[in-house]
C-alpha cells in the first residue's frame, strides 16, 4: 500500500514543473534537515504537501476560474451541448433518488421509526406468508413476548367507512378500526384532544372517532371547539375526541377518522376470524431476527394448544418500511439501476466531447506549456473546466428533476406510499450536488490527463493535423462504452414492453368494456336482512327500467380491487387431506353479476332471484374450484360448507362459473365460492357493476340518482368506468415501463451522437489520406463503405459487450416479467438489429462527407 500511495503522488508530481518540485524538495530538506537514510519518505511526502499547496493556491483557483469561464465563452455551443448533455444525466439521477429516497429510504414519520414492524400470520397450508391476525393470536403475542414495547392492531381487510356528518351533507369516511393503545405504539400524539384509552373499548363507550388533520380541516372548517361534538357517523352518534397533526395517515393514506374496536374476554379467544394486521414497537436493542424467533416460539405453542385454529399457522414480520414500501422495491431499485446506466451514458458522451475539444485546442495548450505552464497547472485548468460544465449541467439537472417530480408525483399518488412527499429537498440537492462533482470529475480526468502529457514541441509543429497522443483509442472505448450501456437499457425496456404487452393479451374472465362501477354501503339502521334485501331488489328494479342498461348485480370484490375475502371450504363426504390449501376466495354476489361482468356459466346455473333466506342454501363454484376437488365432475349437485362455524349450513352447488383473475392478470385464477347475497346478508362495503348499452360514463348520474330515490341517505362513491380501474391497477407497471423506455431512448440517442462525433471527427482528422486513396484511384462508394465500416465496428463491438452485460444482469428483471423469458431471444434479436442498423445510419452522414473529399481539397486542408 505504501508503494501505491508513493507512486501516485509522485505520478502526479511529475505533471508539476520538474524545476519548482526540485526547489521546493531541497528547501523541505534544509528545513527540516532529513537523513539520508530517510530522504526517499522524505521526499514522497515533500511532494505531496507540494500538490497540496499548488491545488488549494486561492489566487491560483480564481485565474483558472476566469480562465475557463472566458473559453467556456468563446464556445457557446460546445458548452450548451455539454450542459444539456449533463442535465439529462444528472437531471434524471436527481428525479429517480428523489423518489426512492421517499419511498424506500427516507424514515417514516414516526418517533424511532425504525423499531416499527408489521406482524402477520404465516398460514403455511395455503402457502400464505402474510395472513391476517387472529384477535386470541394477537393476545398472545402482546402478552407472552418480551421482545416488543407493545403491539396494536387495526382491521386489515375492511377500511371501516361510512356515511359522517359534519353539520352539512353528509360524506363518506373512510374510518379505520383500531386497537385503542393504536396511537401509543405509534409514538404519534394529538394535535388537538386525546387519543384512545382502555375505557373507550367497553360498548357504548367505543362510540368515539379521533378525526385526520385533512378532515378537520376540510369537513369541520379546522374549529378547535370540535372536541366532544357529538356527530352521526353511519346513523349511530359519535363524539370527537381528538385531531391527529397534519402527515399522519396510517394505515389508509386517505383515512378521514379512526375508530376503535370494542374488546370483550370472548372476542380476544377468538381464533377462527382472522381480521386484524398487527404493529408493534421493538424494545431498543432488539432486533427484528430475534424478535421474529420469540414470535414463532409463541407460535408454536398455540399450535399444540389450539390445533383446530393454529394447525401450521406461524408468524412473520417486516419492519414497517419495508411493508409499506410493498412490492415497490424492485420497479425502484430497477429504476435506480437504469438512471445510473444512463447517467455513464451522459458522463461518457461529455468526455468524449471534451477529448474531441482537448484534441482542437492542443496548440493553445502547447503555446501555454512553452510559455511557462506545468503539466499539473495543465491538468488542473482542464478539471477544472469539467467542474464548470458539471455545475451548469447540475444546475440545469436540478431544474430538470424538479419539473419532472411533480409529474412523477401526481401519476403515482394513488398507488405510490408516501408519493405526496416526493420533492426536490435539501437531501435531494445535497446528492445532486456531490453527484455533479463526481461526474464532473469523471468525464473530465482523462482529456485532462492526456492533454497534460502532450509533447510541446511536436504539437507546435505538427498543425492542424495531429491529435493528443491516445486519443482516438479513448474516443473509441467511450463510444464502445455508450453503445454496450445502451443495450442494457433497450433490452430491458424490450423485455419489459414485451411482458406489459402479454399482460394486456391475458383474458381476464369478465368483459370490462361498457360498465360502471361504484361503491355502496347501507347506513347502520339497516340492521335485518329483510331490510337489506329489499333496498337492493329495488335498486336493481330500478335501474333495470331505465334505458341504456343491460344487467347490473353488487359484489363484495371487484376483480382487481386489490381485496379479497377467504374462507375454509370443506366438502360433504370428503376428508380433507392433510397440508392441501383448503382455504378459497369467498365472495357474496347478486344474481345480476355475472350479466354484468359477462361471466360465463359452465355447468348448472348462476345465482337466481329465488335464492332467498327460505329457499334451499346453495353456492357457485368457479371452474378451478371444481377441477380441483372433482376431478372427475359432478360437481353440481355436491354439498360443501363455507366458513370456520361448525354449524354453518351445508350449501348445495347448483353452478360452475367460469374462471376470473380477481387479483389481476398477473395471478392464476383460484378456487373460489360465490354465496347469494339474499342468503349471506351484509351490510357493508360492496361494488356495484351495471352494464351499459353505449358509453358508460352517462350513466354516472342516473346510477346515483336511483340510489337516492330508493333511500337519499345511501351514498355511492368511488363512481366510474370498470376499464378505470384495470388501467389504475396497471398504472404502476405502465409508469416503470414509460420511464425506462424514455431512458432507453435517450440513451440510444446520447449513443448514436457519440458514434456520429468519433467518425465525424475522424473524417476530419483523416482528410489529406482520403484525398491521397482518391488521387490513387479509390471510388467514393469505396471511401464511404470504409468510414462507415470503422464506426459500424465500434457499434459491433459495444452491442456484443451490452448483450453480454444484459444476459449476465437480467436476473434482477425476473420478478417484474410476465409470460417472456428473460433471456427471451425475440427481444434480443430486434435489440441486435435496433442497435446494428442506428449505428449504421449514425455514419451515413459523415460516410457521404469523407466521399466528396477530393485530391484538391485535402490539398487545401493540408
Amino acid at each position: 500500500m505504501r508503494r501505491l500511495l508513493r507512486a501516485w503522488i509522485g505520478t502526479l508530481a511529475r505533471l508539476v514543473p520538474a524545476a519548482s518540485r526540485r526547489e521546493f524538495r531541497a528547501e523541505w530538506d534544509a528545513e527540516l534537515a532529513v537523513d539520508p537514510s530517510m530522504r526517499r519518505a522524505s521526499g514522497a511526502f515533500a511532494d505531496a504537501l507540494f500538490l497540496t499547496r499548488q491545488a488549494w493556491s486561492l489566487d491560483v483557483w480564481l485565474h483558472d476560474a476566469r480562465y475557463a469561464l472566458r473559453m467556456l465563452e468563446r464556445r457557446p455551443a460546445y458548452t450548451a451541448l455539454v450542459v444539456f448533455t449533463l442535465a439529462i444525466g444528472i437531471g434524471a439521477t436527481t428525479a429517480v433518488f428523489s423518489a426512492i429516497d421517499s419511498v424506500l429510504l427516507r424514515p417514516l414519520p414516526y418517533p424511532d421509526a425504525a423499531q416499527l414492524v408489521t406482524v402477520w400470520e404465516n398460514d403455511r397450508i395455503n402457502r400464505q406468508p402474510r395472513a391476517p391476525v387472529a384477535p386470541g393470536n394477537w393476545h398472545d403475542w402482546r402478552s407472552q413476548t418480551r421482545s416488543f414495547e407493545d403491539m396494536a392492531a387495526y382491521i386489515s381487510l375492511d377500511a371501516g367507512g361510512g356515511s359522517l356528518s359534519a353539520g352539512g351533507d353528509p360524506f363518506h369516511a373512510t374510518a379505520p378500526i383500531v386497537s385503542a393503545n393504536f396511537f401509543g405504539v405509534m409514538g404519534v400524539r394529538p394535535l388537538l384532544g386525546r387519543t384512545f384509552t382502555r375505557g373507550d373499548v367497553t360498548p357504548p363507550n367505543h362510540r368515539v372517532l379521533v378525526l385526520s388533520f385533512r378532515a378537520w380541516q376540510d369537513h369541520f372548517r379546522s374549529d378547535p371547539g370540535v372536541i366532544d361534538r357529538t356527530v352521526p357517523f353511519d346513523d349511530v352518534p359519535h363524539r370527537i375526541i381528538g385531531v391527529m397533526p397534519a402527515g399522519f395517515q396510517f394505515p389508509f393514506r386517505d383515512g378521514d377518522a379512526w375508530r376503535v374496536f370494542p374488546e370483550n374476554p370472548q372476542a380476544s379467544q377468538e381464533r377462527r376470524q382472522h381480521l386484524f394486521t398487527v404493529v408493534g414497537r421493538l424494545r431498543p436493542g432488539v432486533s427484528i431476527d430475534a424478535a421474529a424467533q420469540e414470535l414463532e416460539q409463541v407460535a408454536g405453542r398455540a399450535q399444540k394448544l389450539y390445533p383446530t385454529t393454529n394447525a401450521q399457522r406461524g408468524a412473520t414480520m417486516a419492519s414497517l418500511q419495508d411493508a409499506i414500501a410493498g412490492d415497490l422495491r424492485s420497479p425502484m431499485l430497477l429504476l435506480g439501476a437504469a438512471v445510473a446506466v444512463l447517467l455513464l451514458i451522459s458522463a461518457a458522451n461529455v468526455a468524449n466531447l471534451m477529448l474531441v475539444e482537448a484534441t482542437a485546442r492542443r496548440r493553445d495548450i502547447a503555446l501555454r506549456a512553452a510559455l511557462g505552464a506545468g503539466r499539473f497547472r495543465i491538468f488542473r485548468q482542464l478539471v477544472f473546466e469539467g467542474l464548470i460544465l458539471a455545475v451548469g449541467g447540475g444546475a440545469l439537472g436540478v431544474a430538470l428533476a424538479a419539473a419532472a417530480v411533480k409529474a412523477v408525483a401526481r401519476a403515482a399518488v394513488d398507488y405510490v406510499p408516501r408519493a405526496d412527499h416526493i420533492g426536490v429537498d435539501g437531501r435531494v440537492l445535497t446528492f445532486a450536488v456531490i453527484l455533479s462533482g463526481l461526474t464532473g470529475l469523471a468525464f473530465a480526468l482523462s482529456p485532462a490527463i492526456l492533454a497534460s502529457r502532450a509533447d510541446v514541441q511536436q504539437d507546435l509543429r505538427a498543425g492542424a493535423r495531429r491529435g493528443v497522443g491516445g486519443s482516438r483509442r479513448l474516443r473509441s472505448a467511450f463510444v464502445v462504452l455508450q453503445f454496450a450501456a445502451a443495450v442494457v437499457l433497450v433490452v430491458g425496456a424490450g423485455l419489459l414492453l414485451r411482458s406489459f404487452w402479454n399482460i394486456l393479451r391475458v383474458q381476464p374472465g369478465y368483459a370490462s368494456d361498457h360498465v360502471m362501477v361504484a361503491a355502496v354501503e347501507l347506513p347502520r339502521r339497516y340492521n335485518s336482512a329483510a331490510a337489506i334485501t329489499q333496498f337492493y331488489d329495488s335498486l336493481f328494479q330500478r335501474l333495470g327500467g331505465r334505458g341504456g342498461i343491460r344487467a347490473a348485480g353488487i359484489v363484495n370484490n371487484l376483480p382487481v380491487s386489490r381485496s379479497s375475502w377467504t374462507a375454509r371450504l370443506m366438502i360433504e363426504h370428503v376428508a380433507r387431506v392433510d397440508g392441501e390449501p383448503t382455504d378459497v376466495g369467498h365472495r357474496l354476489a347478486s344474481p345480476g353479476y355475472f350479466g354484468a361482468l359477462r361471466i360465463p356459466v359452465l355447468d348448472g346455473r348462476g345465482l337466481a332471484d329465488s335464492d332467498t333466506q327460505d329457499s334451499l342454501k346453495v353456492a357457485v363454484v368457479n371452474h378451478s374450484l371444481a377441477r380441483r376437488f372433482f376431478p372427475h365432475g359432478g360437481a353440481v349437485g355436491a354439498r360443501i360448507r363455507v366458513g370456520p362455524d361448525p354449524k354453518a349450513p351445508w350449501r348445495t352447488i347448483v353452478g360452475v362459473v367460469g374462471d376470473v383473475r380477481h387479483t389481476g392478470p398477473e395471478g392464476e385464477p383460484g378456487p373460489e365460492v360465490f354465496l347469494p347475497l339474499t342468503q349471506n346478508v351484509y351490510r357493508g362495503e360492496m361494488s356495484l357493476a351495471v352494464r351499459a348499452e353505449g358509453d358508460p360514463a352517462a350513466l354516472a348520474g342516473a346510477i346515483r340518482d336511483t340510489a337516492r330515490s330508493v333511500d337519499p341517505s345511501v351514498m355511492l362513491w368511488r363512481i366510474g368506468a370498470m376499464d378505470d380501474l384495470i388501467d389504475d391497477y396497471l398504472a404502476p407497471r405502465r409508469l416503470s415501463l414509460r420511464l425506462v423506455q424514455v431512458f432507453a431512448a435517450i440513451a440510444l440517442a446520447l449513443a448514436l451522437i457519440g458514434i456520429y462525433g468519433v467518425l465525424s471527427y475522424s473524417v476530419s482528422q483523416r482528410v489529406p489520406e482520403i484525398g491521397v486513396r482518391m488521387a490513387l484511384g479509390a471510388r467514393r462508394g469505396e471511401i464511404a463503405r470504409m468510414m462507415i465500416a470503422s464506426g459500424a465496428r465500434l457499434g459491433l463491438i459495444g452491442t456484443a459487450g451490452g448483450v453480454a452485460v444484459s444476459l449476465a444482469t437480467s436476473r434482477i428483471l425476473s420478478g417484474l416479467l410476465f409470460g417472456v423469458e428473460r433471456t427471451d431471444g425475440v427481444t434480443y434479436a430486434c435489440v441486435i438489429v435496433l442497435m446494428l442498423g442506428a449505428a449504421v445510419l449514425a455514419c451515413a452522414i459523415p460516410a457521404m462527407r469523407a466521399a466528396r473529399v477530393t485530391p484538391l481539397s485535402a490539398i487545401r486542408a493540408e
